[in-house]
């Protein structure tokens, strides 16, 4: 609950930036990422689905970097 909040006060507080994010969107869009992992062999890759709309920006909001698409774990 306290990742929410911060989302919410980073748009709140720069409403410049965020003026056409709408909370509905942020929800909606935060529920759509998702990570898969693979695992073959000794191998594991999770993978992550595509940013949808405001996504980038909500990660930008509260300063965390989007994870890469794919990547070993």
């Amino acid at each position: 609950m306290r990742r929410v909040r911060t989302i919410r006060e980073a748009i709140l507080s720069h409403p410049g930036r965020y003026r056409e994010v709408r909370w509905a969107d942020v929800k909606q869009d935060l529920k759509a990422l998702q990570q898969v992992t693979i695992e073959e062999g000794d191998r594991r890759l999770a993978i992550r689905s595509r940013s949808k709309s405001v996504c980038g920006k909500i990660f930008q909001a509260v300063g965390v970097a989007m994870p890469p698409t794919i990547r070993e774990v």
